[in-house]
């Protein structure tokens, strides 16, 4: 039942922002866990989360992450934000811009992220958005930091994707492609990307 209103309000979001929502329904749970399996969440110390929509990634996160964990979900939609600020408190909610996390890593002394996770529509940004986005990240990953993100298979074929992997390639030493989850719709996959 729970799960059925968050994707009521989801998708009531992405009627009325479709480009920043960019799904009609949230990442499904299988999605979310592959996520957090293929990342070092239960050993990072800070966690960065970018769109984090109704929650779905952001509950895998604070499932599998250590209770010490510094968590950072940022969205630009207020309205998922004040879901978040409700289900999970433990997690720093901001309603901003992904790349004024730093701004925010500082407030509450946070040197270095170890962990980014993204849900964030790259497919729909302009080269200039995915550029700057991305170089926030990697400034803000320790040396061994990771981020992981994923894309919906149909949008492969789009020229903003394939530009975007281009990007991952240049500012990060090693980028992972992993197995489509055929059960989320629609269909994604998972790219995790290391500084080294």
């Amino acid at each position: 039942m729970e799960y059925l209103i968050e994707t009521m309000k989801f998708s009531k979001e992405f009627i009325l922002h479709p480009i920043s929502t960019s799904s009609i329904v949230p990442s499904s749970k299988n999605l979310s866990c592959a996520i957090v399996s293929v990342s070092n969440i239960k050993e990072a110390k800070a966690i960065i989360e970018l769109g984090c929509g109704t929650g779905a990634v952001t509950e895998a996160i604070v499932k599998n992450a250590d209770k010490n964990s510094n968590i950072f979900s940022f969205d630009t939609n207020s309205a998922f934000i004040k879901i978040i600020r409700e289900k999970y408190p433990q997690v720093r909610a901001i309603n901003d811009s992904a790349e004024n996390m730093k701004q925010y890593m500082n407030e509450y002394s946070v040197e270095y992220a170890d962990t980014v996770i993204s849900s964030l529509p790259w497919a729909t940004f302009s080269i200039r958005l995915q550029i700057r986005l991305i170089n926030t990240i990697n400034c803000i990953l320790n040396d061994n930091g990771e981020f992981v993100t994923y894309a919906y298979l149909h949008t492969k074929l789009f020229s903003s994707h394939k530009r975007f992997v281009k990007i991952l390639h240049k500012k990060f030493k090693t980028v992972t492609f992993f197995s489509v989850v055929w059960t989320n719709l629609p269909p994604a996959f998972i790219i995790k990307c290391k500084k080294d």
